[in-house]
């Protein structure tokens, strides 16, 4: 089978080397270890850390997420649908930042939810790679050529100095070029399919919490499928992004109705930032790939995406010979770069783009050198093709030879300069405090106000607390939090009765609380957290109200046994609609595998 070229054809060959065949059955096989050798290879400074309840920087806020979710699921046997452990109680599933739905949670079942998210680190550099291989072999690259693609992007210090940051909300970023792939194949084969797996990609980026990179994948896509009704003179490009987005908005509505609900509660502000092209230069080609930085001073965890010049000029080879099929890649380079300069003036297109709903509410445009390293990625499987292959015609074959030993020298030398610098900022993800829980076990469930700190959140969940006063990207202003910690004047206890009567906890679930309520007479049962209207009433009788932000039910005099569920707004329509996209992309693709076959 040969290299599939989907935008703009190669030059022709007379003959396609072995190299760019693609192996049926080897050329996976060996991709899946490969990638996965390399995912732990270059996350080798969290090997000997894993399960240490770090609590550097946001690592705070997402190993609570990620032990509420584990616990809710694996004590309590619910769906996570809300965190009481945080804030005084938050939708879960409808964070947008939520980690939930990631297909490697298995590993926080077996391994527990610390552990299983840090070995989701190498795990996603293993996805990086063959995704950005598999993005090139798309584009016609050859094998060998493909593993630089590989290199260049999964190889670059984006993803660790992010992760170490406990920024896991960008591990998402390993789907980019998955989505890419199959919008390529979905335009060059004509393929609902393709365009449906493409979609299937930018839900399962959201599922993670990936909201930069859904913002990143759509606007890769759109200038892949935009310029390509030029370069291939058809309509069916802009038919294929049509379908991406339906599909993926069908395969996220699980979690994008509750997120919508949860971000009209608390929405999220955003500001516009200077970077300037010298200091992206520096974020790029800048050895000093930690914490610290090329700019000093911290924060650079934002900022960091080495590429290794060994490879930069791989890509600068492909942009400038093979520009008739890298054109679209060098636009989508120029495009990420202009970005990550941020509000280079009132009119910078950073400036213009943040002024769209949603993605009004981020900053740091230098997350977007994210997708500028995957388009240099292409180019330097592009480059590296050409002089592994393309100059087999016209020169001496000793140059030849030369030719090839000199690019497979320039990919080694990218390879080991990556691993020197990449994975070190690695380290710095544990030179902090580790969480211990601060107060002895609560038999039962109670809110702490800490007035001190807002992000000892996990020490007070561990020992079956939950945190009024807490971190939270959302920006959640909790002094506004009517929520009372057991450790505050005035507190009455997890629920009370306003009035004559007496209630008791009957049982205490993170998505469920029943009671038993002895009422003297019209009274109001509150409870301690916070009050949303994806609770509901599923046993007993009363009208749930809100109660000066608290949960409250009213109730008539006598003796009755109370359960409140949270269900979420919308979560079971989302669902549904999940499901029956996936039922139809299975239909599409069993008729589309009928009609090739008889083709």
């Amino acid at each position: 089978m040969q290299p599939i070229v989907i935008l703009g054809d190669l030059p022709a060959k007379p003959e396609i080397p072995a190299e760019s065949q693609i192996a049926v059955l080897a050329e996976p096989a060996i991709l899946t270890i490969g990638s996965l050798c390399f995912g732990f290879l270059f996350s080798y400074p969290l090997l000997s850390h894993l399960g240490e309840k770090t609590q550097v920087l946001d690592w705070t806020r997402g190993l609570e997420w990620a032990w509420a979710d584990w616990i809710t699921i694996v004590k309590f046997h619910q769906f996570p649908l809300w965190n009481p452990y945080k804030c005084g109680g938050l939708e879960s599933l409808g964070n947008p930042q939520s980690h939930l739905l990631t297909p490697f949670f298995l590993l926080h079942w077996i391994f527990g939810p610390v552990a299983g998210l840090q070995l989701e680190i190498p795990l996603h550099l293993a996805v990086a790679f063959a995704g950005a291989y598999v993005l090139a072999r798309m584009v016609g690259c050859s094998a060998a050529a493909s593993v630089a693609s590989g290199l260049t992007f999964a190889g670059s210090s984006w993803l660790p100095l992010h992760a170490a940051a406990g920024h896991d909300v960008f591990y998402s970023g390993a789907y980019i070029p998955w989505a890419c792939a199959m919008t390529w194949a979905s335009v060059q084969q004509r393929r609902i399919t393709y365009a449906g797996l493409a979609g299937f990609f930018l839900a399962l980026t959201f599922f993670e919490g990936g909201a930069y990179c859904v913002i990143q994948s759509v606007i890769l896509i759109g200038l892949i499928c935009t310029l390509g009704v030029l370069t291939r003179r058809s309509a069916w490009p802009i038919a294929s992004l049509v379908l991406t987005g339906l599909f993926g908005l069908g395969f996220v509505a699980i979690k994008l109705f509750p997120a919508i609900h949860e971000m009209g509660l608390h929405p999220r502000g955003g500001y516009v930032d200077w970077i300037g092209p010298y200091n992206t230069l520096l974020s790029i080609f800048s050895r000093k790939q930690n914490f610290e930085g090329a700019f000093g001073g911290g924060g650079f965890w934002e900022h960091g995406a080495y590429i290794s010049p060994a490879l930069a000029v791989l890509a600068l080879i492909g942009a400038l010979v093979r520009w008739r099929e890298a054109w679209i890649w060098s636009v989508g380079a120029a495009t990420f770069y202009i970005l990550a300069m941020g509000s280079t003036s009132e009119y910078s297109p950073y400036v213009l783009l943040h002024s769209v709903p949603f993605i009004a509410s981020t900053y740091a445009p230098s997350r977007n050198l994210l997708s500028f390293v995957l388009c240099v990625a292409v180019l330097a499987g592009l480059g590296a093709d050409l002089l592994l292959y393309g100059l087999r015609y016209g020169l001496p074959g000793k140059i030849r030879t030369k030719v090839r030993w000199a690019t497979l020298a320039f990919i080694a030398v990218g390879f080991a300069d990556l691993l020197m610098v990449s994975p070190r900022s690695l380290n710095q993800a544990f030179d902090g405090n580790v969480a211990v829980p601060t107060m002895p076990y609560s038999p039962q469930f109670r809110q702490y106000r800490d007035p001190n700190s807002s992000t000892d959140m996990l020490q007070l969940n561990l020992s079956n607390i939950g945190a009024v006063n807490c971190w939270e990207t959302n920006f959640i202003d909790y002094s506004k939090n009517n929520v009372f910690g057991f450790n505050q004047p005035g507190y009455r206890g997890e629920q009370y009765i306003l009035g004559s009567g007496a209630v008791e906890l009957s049982k205490w679930t993170p998505n469920a609380l029943s009671y038993d309520i002895d009422s003297g007479g019209p009274s109001t049962l509150v409870i301690n957290q916070v009050y949303d209207d994806g609770w509901k009433l599923t046993e007993g009788t009363g009208t749930l109200v809100d109660h000066d932000g608290l949960l409250g039910i009213l109730i008539a005099s006598g003796h009755q046994q109370i359960r409140v569920a949270y269900r979420g707004v919308n979560f079971r329509l989302g669902m549904a609609i999940s499901i029956l996209t996936t039922i139809v992309l299975f239909l599409i693709w069993w008729w589309e595998r009928k009609a090739v076959l008889v083709t």
